[in-house]
């Protein structure tokens, strides 16, 4: 099958005779029909390959459901991102209310919460593939289709290549030290006048070292003092390592969140499509050990996540099996 569907090549509903309930009896086994709906055995009645053909197709008096999403098209699974979840998606026919904030002043109607999301239900990974995974992949690569900066941005920006490989803090410390460099420490002179230096009080294994610079007049000054670290010897005896395993009682969680990376993750956000924008927040909610919705808004929005999708995560944590299961219940009403 290709996208986008030909409507009018998709076979209609029978109309000369009268509809009959259920399967036609006129039709043979469906592994015998020429039907490929028919045939593949798994096609819902509504199928847009039933071939509505009176004595093969076991449905010939159904009208046929079109649709426009690409991944239903492609019968992918409702995990796919190219699936849109509106009109014309299987995903997006699921019965849902969206949740609806308290409005105006007392008394008010309280709060609406969801009934249902697309993605409700969906674990964070499966089979080794973590949810939206498919989504990311096709972001980076149009964020990678997309015309690179030209060398005058470069160029103009003489820190781009420090802030992309920062030095370690201990090599700056080795750098501010002089340690590991054939020069004196600057303001030292000569280094037979200097002071000890770092490095060779630590080859020569001494309890205590200073680095002396001389001031303006030439008197010698700690500026800094501290203690070599004494080194472990070897072991007189084998040792024994005990190890410790942790128990727990219920279900194991078999999660695989080796290959997360929140930066894709707020590549989507920012890039991605509405659909790919749920799967995400929904893959961060219960990577986030289900964050509530205030921290999850809080911390996106000053990632710089736009408010469209910041709208999207109370149906998405409101729409949580186990949050709904374990908040905290309300307090009943007295009259």
């Amino acid at each position: 099958l290709a996208y986008p569907l030909d409507a009018s090549q998709v076979p209609r509903a029978q109309t000369s005779e009268q509809p009959v309930t259920g399967r036609d009896r006129r039709a043979p086994p469906k592994s015998d029909s020429t039907c490929p709906a028919c045939n593949a055995l798994t096609r819902r009645r509504d199928d847009w390959e039933h071939t509505r053909e009176i004595g093969q197709c076991s449905y010939p008096f159904d009208e046929p459901w079109i649709p426009t999403c690409e991944g239903c098209i492609l019968r992918k699974p409702r995990e796919d991102h190219r699936h849109t979840q509106e009109h014309g998606c299987r995903a997006g026919i699921i019965q849902q209310r969206a949740s609806r904030p308290r409005v105006g002043r007392h008394p008010r109607a309280p709060a609406r919460p969801p009934d249902g999301d697309p993605t409700q239900g969906m674990p964070g990974t499966q089979d080794d593939t973590e949810l939206g995974a498919d989504g990311e992949e096709a972001v980076a690569q149009q964020e990678a289709a997309r015309p690179s900066s030209s060398s005058s941005t470069a160029e103009a920006d003489p820190f781009r290549e420090l802030r992309s490989n920062p030095p370690s803090r201990a090599r700056r410390e080795r750098a501010d030290q002089g340690v590991g460099t054939d020069e004196p420490i600057e303001g030292a002179g000569a280094p037979e006048q200097g002071a000890i230096r770092v490095e060779r009080a630590v080859q020569q294994d001494l309890p205590d070292w200073s680095v002396e610079r001389p001031d303006e007049e030439g008197v010698p000054r700690v500026v800094q003092r501290g203690r070599v670290p004494a080194r472990r010897g070897p072991d007189a005896a084998q040792r024994e390592r005990r190890t410790w395993q942790d128990q727990s009682s219920g279900p194991g969680n078999d999660a695989d969140w080796r290959q997360f990376d929140v930066k894709r993750v707020m590549r989507v956000l920012r890039m991605g499509t509405e659909a790919q924008c749920r799967l995400s927040l929904r893959k961060l909610h219960l990577r986030w050990w289900h964050a509530s919705s205030g921290a999850m808004t809080r911390i996106l929005q000053r990632a710089g996540v736009p408010a469209q999708v910041l709208k999207i995560i109370p149906d998405i944590v409101n729409t949580c099996i186990p949050c709904r299961r374990w908040a905290k219940p309300l307090p009943d009403s007295v009259a």
